[in-house]
């Protein structure tokens, strides 16, 4: 049996254990059928453990989505500002822009965007309490920061949470690694044949229905003899 390695995606760990499941409750001798039971425990977990990363990665992409509409809506307070300011009050326009132009301030990462509207708040509260710029643009300029700082907390956080699920998820591979070779080494000794052990694994690490037969086997399956139990090859299929 080859090992599967944390490069392969769950969905080819998914497979492999179906077709170990199938094969065992399809043999007649109930030592082997008893073999099911575990693979069928690591089939479950590994449903629990798609859903759960998979939840982590639509955090991300939500926060992700949610960040780049607060920035857009700070971006159409500053380009706003920034034109009213340059034909009205062009002192105060060189005071507020002082670094750089509003569009490009609109155009500056995000965090570096935040420093510098920070910056320009600052501007705004050295100006009269009445100053038409002031007025108009200090409180829509100051709810939009609030809202990308926001905004950019939740897209920190989902990112760790990913980061770390993806390392959970490895984890869950090496141990489903690990779980496939003692089946595999069961079925040594219980069938006293290696070649038939071999053939309850699935040979492809192919999508269903990609080769039309789920007995093509690919060019290279390295064998893995039940002492090799601390070796993992490298698998060919993407993460």
């Amino acid at each position: 049996m080859r090992m599967l390695g944390t490069r392969c995606s769950l969905s080819v760990f998914r497979w492999d254990l179906l077709y170990l499941l199938a094969r065992l409750l399809a043999d007649k001798r109930p030592e082997v059928k008893a073999l099911a039971g575990n693979v069928q425990a690591h089939l479950d977990a590994l449903r629990v453990r798609r859903e759960t990363h998979e939840g982590a990665e639509d955090a991300v992409v939500i926060a992700g989505a949610l960040l780049n509409k607060e920035d857009k809506e700070r971006d159409k307070v500053l380009l706003e500002m920034g034109g009213v300011a340059r034909v009205r009050d062009k002192d105060t326009y060189k005071a507020l822009f002082a670094t750089y132009s509003p569009s490009k301030t609109a155009r500056l990462p995000i965090q570096e965007e935040s420093a510098e509207v920070r910056r320009i708040l600052g501007e705004f509260a050295s100006l009269p309490v009445d100053h038409p710029l002031r007025v108009t643009y200090e409180k829509p300029l100051a709810m939009s920061e609030e809202l990308v700082v926001a905004a950019s907390k939740q897209s920190d956080e989902a990112a760790t949470q990913l980061a770390l699920q993806r390392a959970q998820t490895e984890r869950f591979k090496l141990s489903v690694d690990k779980g496939r070779l003692s089946v595999h080494g069961s079925l040594v000794v219980l069938t006293k044949d290696k070649d038939e052990a071999e053939s309850f694994f699935r040979p492809t690490a192919t999508a269903p229905g990609d080769t039309g037969d789920e007995r093509d086997t690919p060019a290279v399956v390295p064998a893995v003899p039940a002492a090799a139990a601390q070796t993992q090859p490298k698998a060919a299929a993407g993460s």
